[in-house]
């Protein structure tokens, strides 16, 4: 009996051991997936973060920049984690996390997990993300100058590290009929600060159209070393122009700080053989040409040479980005500068985080929220804030007693919500941020009746910034409301647009997302609560497709919810598929829908809405013989493609062109037509080319290619689409 009550126990023990191992195994997979499930989120929160500030800064314009906090989960994979074109991917545990901006990236993503700061600086024409611990003011130098003659670009190299930065300078310059020279080929960087070397190109009386090369600049700093090469390209314009007097550059679009000023060299030039007199210069009233300084009449200026000017602006405090122009005249000839002036007033370069906040143990202290001076020239100083919103929640009448910048007390005494704030001023250096020690002090608890909180900011130029909304406690995700199509619906036009509402109690709304069949199709990072929101897809083929909208909060712990109804709409178009279009509805190079890249654009390019566009507010801009614009779309699955746009040409004379041609492989290239003095009527005419006889291939190119005599003759092109057409 004791044997068998002993092999009894010994069965019973090894069926608890076996289902326990189970319990065991099936515990850990579980909290397996809920890691990995949690890092995707992370990582979801941290790519969608990156590309909505990629957008805010590219809209912003070149040379704006932020720092941003994000989260890096581990379980990442770096090989496999990139940022390029539109794209920004995380691989976590094998499983790509990716967001699309709407404008080109590059750069780089830490891949340490944990917390990060990184910078999101714009370029012209792209963001770049990642390390600008040292930086150029230009990403590239274009410049003009006439035959025999020379001209000089400035280039700075800006040091954010906190030490000394030794740099040396080379170049790659071949070219015999232009030479180039550095005012120094070795200097040192102090520390956020910068210094500017000049080129100088000159020309011989055989040069003629453009040269390219390359500035190198290698950097050692306490960081470690870093190289950065800047393209170089000049065109040299043929004398005995039938413009006797020309200025070279002649568009300048500085970024300056409001009451602070910025200069720029430019070259005056006689195209004639004969001298031409008393050459003076007047500025426009009533908008930029205000801030421009007096510049020196040029009493007499000889044949076929060029006198370089400087052009100095000075922003007065307050003022807004505006345009003017600069004229040269003798009398009888005249050409002129165009001036676009970026104008940043102190709010402009002040960034404000709640990331980093947190309240104090007892719960009356809101404290180390991050401020920022994001530019890196000027100071900026704040004068008097509100705090607002705590008491629609608050239970204790509470009021704030106390303000803290950086660990110090700038205001003691007592005030409600939406009061002003005389502060004692507190001025930020450029390029400098504050975390610890920020600090909001109240007389009472104000995280325990669901409070929450703004801050509006007002600086010494008068300019003002109100902060996101702090909710200390926010686990409700957002509602949205469906609008129309109703499920079911049959659409007979390839494109469609969804409708819908979205509302978060507690916080604002980060981002929407429109969800085909069960996969992200677009982001939108634009979002206004409880008003019509809508998304415009175009659908490749006919049949049935179910859609939602998702929508995430900007809660420091994002909430995400969406409507739950999935509804069905069904596609039964005769029409012609929408392949990929571009109708220029901003300036930027890499708008439009379908395409496979940016344009690619050299010389005198330009995205712009003087002259009238087909279809406002933009359209496509081409001069001289440098214009040039070129974009590529996969046509390899269509059968019966078209390319058609509207175009109107304008001053064309005799020998002036504009070929429109096409190529599968971005070597071998068909010209499809050609623009002459016989289209310059100035009025836009709609033009459509049947593609089928041409390689359709995965990476087709259409390109718009100037060859005109001068910048005063124009080709527009506008609603440029590609478009399947049935049979």
């Amino acid at each position: 009996m004791k044997g068998q009550a002993s092999v009894e126990l010994l069965i019973i023990l090894a069926v608890s051991m076996v289902v326990l191992g189970l319990i065991i195994s099936v515990s850990n997979n579980e909290i397996t997936s809920i890691n990995y499930a949690k890092a995707n989120s992370e990582a979801q929160n941290t790519v969608n973060k990156l590309a909505s500030t990629a957008n805010e800064v590219f809209v912003s314009g070149p040379g704006t920049k932020k720092q941003i906090f994000i989260s890096i989960p581990s379980g990442i994979d770096e090989n496999k984690s990139s940022i390029s074109d539109k794209t920004i991917r995380l691989n976590i545990n094998g499983t790509d996390v990716i967001s699309e901006s709407q404008v080109e990236v590059t750069g780089s993503i830490p891949t340490e997990s944990g917390g990060h700061w990184i910078w999101i600086t714009s370029y012209e024409g792209y963001v770049l993300i990642g390390d600008i611990q040292i930086e150029t003011d230009k990403g590239s130098i274009y410049s003009t100058i006439a035959q025999n003659t020379s001209a000089i670009e400035n280039i700075k190299v800006i040091n954010n590290t906190s030490g000394n930065a030794s740099v040396s300078v080379s170049y790659v310059w071949t070219s015999a009929n232009v030479t180039l020279q550095l005012s120094s080929n070795s200097f040192v960087v102090p520390a956020d600060s910068n210094t500017g070397i000049d080129l100088n190109f000159t020309s011989n009386l055989f040069a003629v159209g453009n040269y390219s090369g390359e500035l190198i600049f290698d950097v050692n700093t306490i960081d470690g070393a870093k190289q950065i090469i800047v393209p170089l390209t000049l065109e040299v314009i043929v004398g005995e122009s039938n413009q006797p007097l020309m200025i070279f550059p002649d568009l300048w679009s500085p970024s300056i700080d409001s009451g602070y000023s910025d200069s720029n060299n430019f070259q005056v030039c006689n195209t004639t053989s004969t001298a031409l007199t008393n050459i003076v210069f007047t500025s426009s009233n009533g908008d930029a040409g205000d801030w421009v300084q007096a510049i020196p009449t040029i009493n007499s200026l000889t044949g076929n040479t060029c006198q370089q000017i400087t052009v100095t602006i000075d922003v007065p405090l307050g003022s807004n980005s505006d345009t003017g122009t600069v004229t040269a005249s003798d009398g009888i000839n005249s050409d002129f500068i165009s001036l676009n002036v970026t104008v940043s007033n102190m709010s402009d370069n002040f960034n404000f985080s709640w990331s980093t906040a947190s309240f104090n143990g007892g719960g009356d202290r809101l404290r180390n929220w991050t401020i920022e001076n994001t530019s890196i020239n000027t100071s900026l100083t704040i004068s008097r804030i509100i705090v607002w919103d705590w008491n629609e929640t608050d239970q204790d009448s509470a009021i704030i007693e106390r303000v803290r910048f950086d660990g110090t007390d700038y205001w003691n005494g007592t005030a409600n919500a939406g009061e002003w704030i005389n502060v004692t001023d507190f001025t930020i250096n450029a390029s400098t941020s504050f975390s610890g020690g920020n600090e909001l002090r109240f007389d009472e608890i104000v995280n325990n009746d669901g409070e929450y909180f703004r801050i509006t900011f007002e600086f010494s130029d008068g300019s003002t910034y109100t902060t996101s909304t702090y909710y200390t406690i926010d686990s409700t995700p957002p509602t949205i409301m469906l609008e129309s199509p109703a499920t079911g619906y049959t659409s007979n036009s390839f494109s469609v647009q969804f409708d819908y509402t979205v509302n978060d109690v507690d916080s604002g709304i980060n981002f929407c997302e429109l969800i085909i069949n069960g996969i992200i199709d677009q982001t939108d990072n634009s979002i206004t609560e409880g008003i019509t929101q809508s998304f415009t897809k175009t659908f490749a083929s006919n049949g049935t497709y179910y859609w939602d909208v998702n929508c995430t909060d900007d809660y420091s712990v994002p909430n995400t919810g969406s409507s739950d109804e999935n509804r069905t709409i069904i596609i039964n178009s005769t029409g012609p598929i929408i392949i990929a279009f571009h109708t220029f509805p901003d300036t930027s190079w890499s708008s439009g829908t379908g395409w496979l890249n940016a344009w690619t654009h050299s010389g005198d390019s330009s995205i712009r809405s003087g002259g009238t566009p087909y279809s406002s507010p933009n359209h496509l801009r081409l001069r001289r013989s440098t214009g040039y614009a070129e974009r590529a779309v996969d046509l390899s699955a269509y059968t019966n493609p078209r390319l058609e746009f509207w175009a109107k040409v304008n001053s064309f004379e005799s020998g002036d062109t504009t070929r429109v041609s096409i190529s599968s492989n971005g070597f071998i290239w068909t010209i499809i037509k050609i623009f002459t003095s016989a289209d310059s009527d100035n009025t836009y005419h709609f033009y459509s080319f049947d593609l089928n006889a041409y390689p359709l291939s995965n990476n087709f190119r259409i390109a718009f290619d100037a060859g005109m005599s001068g910048r005063r003759d124009y080709f527009y092109v506008d609603d440029i689409n590609i478009v399947q057409r049935t049979p």
